[in-house]
C-alpha cells in the first residue's frame, strides 16, 4: 500500500477518486434536502385551514346528517333535544324534568311520535336559538378568542334593546383517515338578562339514502 501511495500516478487516481466519492455524497445530501422540503410545502399546502365561516356552512349544507345535543338552561329548568338532522327533518327525542317524548320535526310542524301513529305538538322545537345551527347567521361577526395546537375558540356579543347575547363557536382539528379534518366540537349560546344558557354539541354523521332518496 505504502509503494501504491508514493507512486505519483496512483496517488493522483486515488485523491480523484475520494474527491468523486465527497462530490456525490454531497450531491445525495442536497437531493434529500430538496425533496424533504417539497414534501413540507406540499403537506402544507394540501392541510390548507378552512375559516369558521366555511366551516359552519359546510355544516349547513352537507348532505350528511348532522347529529346533535341541545341543552338549554332557562331559569333553572333544563329541557335537552338530542336528535338528528337530515333531509331537512329533525328526529329525537326532548328530555324534559316530567317526561321523554320521541319527535320528528319538518316544514316547522312538530309531531310526537310513538310506535303506530303521530301527535302534533303545539310549538315548534327548533325556534330561535333551539336550531343546531342558528349560530350559522352570526358567521361573519365571529372573532377568533383563543387557539392551541388542536382547538380555537370564536366569540360574538350581540347587543339589542332585549339585552345582550354571548355566542361562543368551539372548533378542534383531528386527523381521520390519515386526513386532517375540522369539526365544530360545542356552540355555546348566553343570555344572562333572561337566564338562558344553550349548549350544543355538533357531529357529521353518514345519512343511509335509498334508492328513492328516502330516509
Amino acid at each position: 500500500m505504502k509503494e501504491i501511495w508514493e507512486n505519483k500516478r496512483y496517488r493522483s487516481m486515488i485523491i480523484l477518486g475520494l474527491w468523486m466519492i465527497f462530490i456525490i455524497f454531497i450531491f445525495i445530501l442536497s437531493s434529500l434536502g430538496n425533496n424533504t422540503q417539497k414534501t413540507s410545502e406540499e403537506q402544507k399546502q394540501d392541510s390548507k385551514e378552512i375559516t369558521i365561516q366555511e366551516l359552519l356552512k359546510d355544516y349547513q349544507e352537507t348532505s350528511n346528517a348532522i347529529n346533535y345535543e341541545i341543552t338549554i338552561t332557562e331559569n333553572d329548568t333544563k329541557i335537552i333535544l338530542d336528535g338528528t338532522y337530515a333531509s331537512n327533518k329533525h328526529t329525537g327525542y326532548l328530555t324534559t324534568a316530567t317526561e321523554v317524548i320521541s319527535y320528528r320535526c319538518e316544514n316547522s310542524l312538530c309531531y310526537k311520535t310513538f310506535i303506530d301513529h303521530e301527535e302534533p305538538m303545539d310549538t315548534y322545537l327548533f325556534e330561535g336559538i333551539k336550531d343546531p345551527l342558528y349560530i350559522v347567521k352570526f358567521a361573519n361577526n365571529l372573532v377568533l378568542q383563543n387557539e392551541n395546537e388542536d382547538k380555537k375558540s370564536y366569540k360574538y356579543t350581540e347587543i339589542t334593546s332585549d339585552g345582550t347575547t354571548e355566542y361562543e363557536v368551539i372548533t378542534e382539528n383531528q386527523t381521520i383517515n390519515n386526513e386532517e379534518t375540522y369539526l365544530i366540537s360545542q356552540i355555546n349560546i348566553t343570555t344572562p338578562n333572561l337566564k338562558i344558557e344553550t349548549k350544543v354539541n355538533l357531529e357529521l354523521g353518514q345519512v343511509n339514502v335509498d334508492e328513492n332518496n328516502n330516509q
